[in-house]
């Protein structure tokens, strides 16, 4: 069935973003793409069907057909010889024209500076909440002390990034069934 409607012309805005390397690195596509919190054997990781779509995608993108490690080794060439170039190539091909990157994972510790001159399009920020609330927890301030560290950091991340929004995580640690509570005084 045929759409009605066309999209290639729609720029995209990618909500849920980590920040990543100014430069090639060598890393396993395979392990970067497994949402697995636990060690997966590489067979396993290449037969997901993210990573088995990736490779198909990187087929069309690259020009290049023949098996996985032929794709992955033109992927390889096109980073080291023009990394930024390739990241450029990348936007245009998914009309990507904004990043809104959460800062509370960082996969890749770069410059945000830097990061915003190699990224061609917008990049605004989400700030995580838990970037503060495990610090609070794992120094063990009372109350108080961490709640006003906690609206501090709010207010240090909100003037001092392009913040556009702010997320949690809880959902992953503790389930959805949160419990509204009232604040004693």
């Amino acid at each position: 069935m045929q759409s009605l409607f066309d999209f290639s012309q729609i720029p995209v805005i990618d909500n849920h973003c980590h920040l990543f390397n100014l430069t090639y690195q060598e890393r396993d596509l395979a392990k970067i793409l497994s949402l697995s919190l636990q060690d997966m054997p590489q067979e396993q990781l290449e037969n997901s069907l993210i990573y088995r779509k990736m490779i198909a995608e990187l087929k069309d993108f690259l020009g290049v057909s023949g098996c996985q490690q032929r794709v992955l080794d033109k992927r390889k060439e096109a980073m080291l010889s023009d990394y930024s170039g390739y990241v450029e190539r990348l936007f245009k091909d998914g009309a990507i024209n904004t990043l809104l990157i959460d800062l509370g994972y960082k996969p890749a510790h770069v410059s945000l500076d830097q990061f915003e001159d190699l990224v061609p399009g917008q990049v605004k920020y989400i700030y995580r909440i838990e970037s503060v609330l495990d610090d609070i927890w794992k120094n063990k301030y009372d109350f108080n002390s961490g709640e006003e560290k906690f609206y501090q950091a709010l207010d240090e991340a909100i003037n001092g990034l392009n913040i556009v929004a702010m997320k949690s995580i809880i959902g992953y640690r503790t389930g959805l069934a949160i419990k509204d509570r009232t604040r004693l005084r």
